[in-house]
């Protein structure tokens, strides 16, 4: 599996252990589904592992961002290197996710709502 779920009081840490791209986005995608069904909307991903991220994977991040928020809950983005930082910045998505240099700083945050 490429995808990691832990739950810490009630936040669920994803550890993606690839590069996200269209080849395994579905399973992201059924993931992030079922988190949001369960009513888990906590959510913060380590990105530590993604060196690089395709349109596919922004799509499915930025499209289930707001289903989050709309649970009262959030999608927050931690450890991200800085060649896929740059495709967030570049692409603007940056502006919308809250990203932190690392989980800790992320899980600690949810106590500060979302903008």
């Amino acid at each position: 599996m490429e995808f990691v779920v832990q739950e810490r009081e009630n936040i669920q840490i994803i550890s993606v252990r690839c590069d996200i791209v269209v080849d395994n986005v579905d399973e992201l995608k059924k993931l992030l589904a079922d988190l949001l069904d369960t009513g888990r909307v906590c959510i913060v991903i380590d990105m530590g592992a993604v060196n690089y991220i395709d349109s596919a994977g922004l799509a499915i991040l930025a499209g289930r961002l707001n289903e989050f928020r709309k649970k009262k809950g959030d999608l927050r983005l931690a450890s991200m290197g800085k060649k896929v930082r740059e495709i967030f910045d570049v692409t603007f998505l940056s502006s919308l996710f809250k990203i932190y240099a690392g989980i800790e700083e992320a899980c600690r945050d949810f106590s500060t709502p979302a903008l």
